[in-house]
């Protein structure tokens, strides 16, 4: 979420972003077929950044993803005072840069571009304001083994209780089937199906 070691060590308790970006160095160099970097876009934080991570993308094949804060509680996002919208970083971007070229990405980068001929792209995710959600194909799985169907969902299917219960592999298969076909229309709607009981994405691996 920075390039700056000081605001690094507010964000991690650690002095440890030459390794960070050695490891990066490393992904790019080793030739992975898709290298993204993503970037969560504050307010004064790390909206005076944009122009670095581009430059990321400058001579490396790589997809810097600027994706919108993201708390699940939906008061807490005006209280941060940090909420910096798609729409907005896309315009701050416009202004900032010679060249913004629209191009394809996947179903989750709402917003894509190629930025003055670089080599790799820029790439703007709506992770709250959730205009991309009639084109995503995601699930999740979290770190103790429940299946969502959306990041915003209230429902959670526990495939880790499924297999230490000793189901079969078609029982599993009908219930992760069963789970997308329960996916509402939107992030909105899984919202405000009831009250989220977590506060931010570390509580499903993010």
């Amino acid at each position: 979420d920075t390039l700056n070691a000081k605001k690094f060590k507010i964000i991690t308790r650690r002095e440890s972003l030459d390794l960070v970006l050695n490891g990066l160095e490393k992904a790019i160099k080793s030739g992975f077929h898709s290298v993204k970097v993503n970037v969560v876009a504050m307010r004064d934080f790390n909206n005076d950044e944009l122009l670095d991570f581009i430059e990321l993308t400058k001579n490396n094949n790589v997809t810097v993803r600027f994706i919108e804060l993201m708390p699940f509680d939906s008061h807490q996002i005006w209280k941060t005072g940090k909420f910096y919208g798609a729409d907005q970083i896309v315009s701050d971007l416009e202004k900032q840069v010679k060249k913004l070229i629209p191009i394809d990405g996947s179903k989750t980068e709402h917003y894509v571009f190629q930025v003055n001929d670089y080599e790799g792209k820029v790439a703007v995710i709506p992770a709250y304001s959730r205009s991309l959600c009639g084109e995503c194909n995601r699930i999740r799985i979290t770190a103790d083994g429940k299946l969502l169907n959306c990041l915003y969902s209230q429902g959670e299917t526990n495939l880790r209780d499924l297999m230490r219960s000793g189901a079969t592999n078609e029982e599993i298969q009908i219930e992760i089937q069963q789970t997308m076909w329960n996916k509402l229309e939107d992030g909105w709607e899984a919202q405000h199906l009831g009250k989220d009981h977590r506060e931010s994405m570390t509580q499903i691996g993010g």
